[in-house]
């Protein structure tokens, strides 16, 4: 806690003997989620209100501000908050508790800062019926938004810590004294208690008042309040908790895995415990996925896990996008004429084996020459020979409009396989930078590097690599319009 913040609430320590002040007002503080954000939205001035309309009610039983202007057709609008408590404090100044106000309480409601919910009032306006559906829709949002901070809070407390209990029913009372008491509607203000007691208070949404926050943790050490402000707000809301369980992080950090095949993954929280050492202990990687991303493959975070790196992954649409498996294929042979006609067949070039080309030049006489494996392509017939052919022969058949290539039986098989691409003038690259964008998918929290050749066929893309690395994992993570090809 720094000195500004005890500076501010020094004054606690009076408290049993003055009441607490808010706004120049003398009130028993009684919070509730049904009325925090009204009772909290802004200071409370002390003026008197001009003289305005009133309807003046009988509470029929135990109610709160908000809900006792539902009840009566009414509703309060966020830009006129501040100015409703204003007349309503100075006109029911025998109000003590805007969270619960008892049953039989006469109440001055100031009609000029609330609106009517009638049919009637909403034929006036122009263009009401959309903007009721509007209204409507604005809550229903703000609910879901609501649901998946909170849900991705308590994921992530699960995940790094020991959670004794979670409370999100009830109201906690924290008493200042005789006068003064802070009430919680735990519907709002989530309490999780940690082990070592901790107690973990999840202002969501943001609606404490600083000052609030202050008395709460100087007059009661073991409390912690993590703020946040909505779905925007996530990540400050995730930096605050990870503080608060004693966990230190890094942002915009890169965790890498592998060697010469690698990935390179860009969550948004390195997470350390505090108590580890620096050189040892789990690192753990967060990373928030956003509605258009895709989850990572379980198999790759379980392979991460070998490698001795957790991830936990945090939501903002339920349920989670996930993408398609790359297709993996494999060219086992070791013979050059298989493997060359297996390529070709993979890359959707017919091929045939064996042929006899008759290749003349006049009808007084007739060259014929047989070929390993043959490819008709743009109308020009290109034959490939698993023998040395003399070069005058090679002259004369592409003089005719044959192309012929030669290759050594000796020669290594990614060689044979650069050579049939040359030959074909197909579109390929091995450089690692230029394959890694293509192979790693759009807007991926990570980066995919492999050694290998990519080529672009009639069949699509192809990524070619002998790598000995788990294939499983690497297709999981590729760009499933790529097909991936074992060596």
């Amino acid at each position: 806690m720094n000195r500004q913040r005890r500076e501010r609430v020094k004054a606690s320590e009076e408290l049993d003997q003055r009441p607490f002040r808010i706004g120049g007002l003398h009130r028993r503080i009684s919070l509730c989620f049904a009325c925090i954000v009204i009772f909290l939205a802004a200071p409370i001035s002390a003026d008197s209100p001009p003289a305005q309309k009133a309807l003046t009610v009988k509470t029929a039983k135990n109610t709160s501000i908000s809900e006792l202007i539902k009840s009566l057709g009414y509703s309060l609008d966020d830009r006129n908050i501040q100015e409703f408590l204003r007349d309503f404090m100075q006109m029911n100044k025998d109000i003590k508790s805007l969270s619960v106000i008892p049953k039989g309480t006469a109440v001055k409601m100031p009609l000029k800062w609330l609106t009517e919910k009638s049919p009637k009032m909403a034929m006036r306006k122009k263009r009401g019926p959309s903007k009721r559906k509007e209204e409507k829709e604005r809550p229903l949002q703000r609910v879901r938004s609501d649901e998946i901070v909170l849900r991705n809070l308590g994921t992530l407390l699960y995940a790094l810590t020991e959670v004794s209990s979670f409370t999100s029913k009830g109201v906690k009372v924290f008493s200042l004294g005789d006068k003064n008491e802070i009430s919680l509607d735990t519907s709002a203000f989530p309490l999780v208690e940690l082990p070592d007691k901790t107690m973990i208070v999840l202002d969501y949404r943001g609606i404490l008042p600083e000052e609030l926050k202050d008395v709460i943790e100087v007059t009661w050490p073991e409390y912690r309040i993590v703020s946040g402000h909505g779905i925007q707000g996530l990540k400050s809301s995730i930096a605050e908790l990870l503080n608060a369980v004693g966990y230190s992080s890094f942002n915009d950090s890169t965790v890498v895995f592998g060697g010469k095949a690698k990935i390179e993954l860009r969550p948004d929280f390195v997470v350390k415990k505090v108590s580890d050492d620096i050189f040892s202990g789990e690192i753990i990687a967060v990373s928030i996925v956003t509605p258009n991303e895709y989850k990572l493959p379980d198999a790759f975070k379980e392979w991460a896990g070998k490698e001795g790196i957790r991830i936990v992954e945090l939501f903002l649409r339920e349920p989670p996008l996930f993408r398609e498996l790359a297709e993996v294929q494999a060219l086992p042979e070791r013979d050059l004429k298989m493997l060359s006609q297996s390529f070709l067949a993979l890359l959707g070039f017919p091929v045939k084996r064996g042929e006899t080309l008759r290749i003349s030049g006049d009808k007084d006489y007739e060259f014929t020459m047989k070929t390993d494996v043959t490819v008709v392509e743009h109308n020009t017939v290109k034959a490939i020979q698993f023998s040395e052919v003399p070069s005058a022969v090679d002259r004369y058949a592409k003089s005719r409009g044959f192309d012929v290539l030669s290759i050594s039986p000796n020669e290594e098989r990614w060689t044979v396989l650069r050579k049939i691409m040359g030959f074909l003038s197909l579109n390929y690259t091995d450089n690692p930078e230029k394959t890694a964008s293509y192979i790693t998918p759009r807007k991926a929290k990570y980066r995919l590097s492999m050694p290998g050749t990519l080529v672009r066929s009639k069949k699509g893309l192809f990524f070619f690599t002998d790598t000995d690395t788990d294939v499983d994992v690497f297709s999981s993570l590729m760009d499933d319009h790529v097909k991936l090809i074992r060596f």
